[in-house]
C-alpha cells in the first residue's frame, strides 16, 4: 500500500513540476519551494504530534503502550508493566 501511494504521488509531482516551471503556464519558477516549504511545515507538525518515539523499544513494550492508547508525545516517558516490575525488585535489592 505505501509503495502504491508513493508512485501516485510521485508520478502527480512528474507531471506537475514541468507546468509549474514553465513560462508558459504556472511561471513560478523558484516560488515553487513556498509550495514544497509549506508542505514540509505542516508533515513536521503532525509528525511532532502523532509519530511516537520508539527508540530503545521493544515490541513487547510498544503493544502495551498502543493497547492502553498512550498519547504519541508520552511514549519517550511511559513506564511499562515490565519496566515498572524491574524498578520495584531493583529497589528491593538495593534496599537489603
Amino acid at each position: 500500500m505505501g509503495i502504491s501511494l508513493q508512485n501516485v504521488f510521485s508520478l502527480i509531482v512528474s507531471f506537475a513540476m514541468p507546468y509549474l516551471f514553465n513560462p508558459d503556464k504556472a511561471n513560478l519558477g523558484a516560488k515553487v519551494s513556498f509550495i514544497f516549504g509549506g508542505l514540509s511545515v505542516l508533515c513536521v507538525v503532525y509528525l511532532w504530534f502523532y509519530q511516537p518515539e520508539t527508540a530503545n523499544r521493544s515490541y513487547e513494550e510498544l503493544d502495551e503502550m498502543f493497547m492502553k492508547k498512550v498519547p504519541a508525545r508520552k511514549f519517550k516517558s511511559f513506564k511499562t508493566d515490565v519496566e515498572q516490575r524491574v524498578e520495584r525488585v531493583d529497589e528491593k535489592l538495593s534496599s537489603m
